[in-house]
């Protein structure tokens, strides 16, 4: 059994895998190849021990917040202060992780 735990979906928390995919993700809608889903699925550990943000991503260009950024500390590690780009790089072979396009997502997962 697998449980999705997103913040950013009005559905139940957690859901199961199959609603998730089912009404977050919407496999049933046509995209262009261009346009195809991938994922980086990244282990929680890998994650909690390596992700850094600057939250220089929330930023506009004349450093400006884009919204308000969170109360509490930028997310550091020892190593790096912001890694972002990286964990949302979907280059296959790259980062954290793996890259998986829907199908692989899936089968994975369900």
């Amino acid at each position: 059994r697998t449980l999705v735990y997103d913040l950013d979906t009005t559905l139940p928390f957690p859901c199961e895998f199959h609603e998730y995919i089912t009404h977050a993700i919407k496999p049933h809608f046509s995209w262009k190849e261009k346009y195809h889903r991938l994922f980086r699925v990244i282990p929680a550990k890998t994650f909690l021990d390596r992700f850094s943000s600057d939250r220089s991503h929330m930023l506009k260009a004349d450093m400006q917040w884009l919204s308000p950024p969170p109360t509490y500390p930028c997310i550091a590690t020892s190593e790096s202060s912001n890694n972002l780009p990286g964990f949302i790089d979907m280059t296959r072979g790259s980062g954290h992780g793996s890259v998986m396009d829907l199908n692989q997502f899936c089968l994975n997962f369900s």
